[in-house]
């Protein structure tokens, strides 16, 4: 792993470490930022900040190096600004960090510490928006939680979802959590979007919210991404 910043590190150091590496993600708010990796033994190893359990090792001290977190093998994760999703190699999802609005999907809003089992349903896709989650179970079924005052979950309402709930029956490959939207590529790789949209974020020429997933004119894609109120797609 190399890393660089704004301030004292303009140019890419190198970890003083020999653990090699397949992927690694940056999340926090406000200044607070932690980061998890997935090694090439397939362990998750976390550093940084540790508020409100950002790094899963059941405590609240902060990590000034890459730091094993537990003993589980995973195959993918992804980091929001408040909590942390990731895929074991039997497609469990497990989830911590912050859970207000029930954004773990643990049926709970306490903070947890450590890593903690959604269900036992398998799921192969995950992505953490602000305080809202999306998943794609291992029959490419769309599952959402979390926060969903702008519709971001994609049910219809605006109610808050504790538990993953299943958005409609449409198959879809992709999918990309946002501030509080959401988009998703469908199994024929057309650009569905939904939730918040008084920027123009889910790209349908309004300015209005949507509560459902709104199929977007009828270009293909083959990649997507959505981060705070902005949305990116490559055909």
């Amino acid at each position: 792993i190399y890393t660089w910043d704004s301030y004292k590190n303009k140019n890419p150091k190198k970890f003083n470490s020999d653990r090699k590496y397949k992927s690694v993600q940056v999340g926090g708010l406000n200044g607070i930022f932690y980061w998890i990796a997935l090694g090439e033994d397939n362990y998750l190893y976390g550093w940084g900040e540790n508020f409100n359990g950002r790094l899963g090792d059941g405590g609240r001290i902060d990590r000034l190096v890459p730091t094993k977190i537990g003993n589980r093998k995973y195959q993918y994760m992804s980091l929001s600004r408040v909590h942390t999703l990731a895929v074991d190699e039997q497609g469990n999802i497990w989830t911590w960090g912050d859970n207000k609005y029930g954004v773990l999907g643990t049926g709970q809003t306490i903070i947890l510490r450590t890593l903690t089992k959604v269900g036992d349903r398998k799921y192969k896709k995950i992505d953490g928006g602000f305080h809202h989650s999306l998943a794609l179970d291992e029959n490419d079924n769309l599952w959402t939680w979390g926060r969903n005052d702008y519709g971001q979950l994609g049910n219809g309402t605006t109610t808050d979802r504790l538990v993953p709930t299943k958005i409609g029956n449409k198959k879809y490959k992709k999918i990309s959590a946002g501030l509080y939207s959401s988009l998703a590529l469908d199994e024929n790789d057309n650009l569905w979007a939904w939730g918040r949209n008084d920027y123009g974020q889910l790209g349908n020429g309004t300015t209005t919210v949507h509560l459902v997933p709104i199929q977007i004119g009828d270009r293909k894609y083959k990649s997507i991404k959505t981060y705070d109120d902005r949305s990116l797609a490559i055909d």
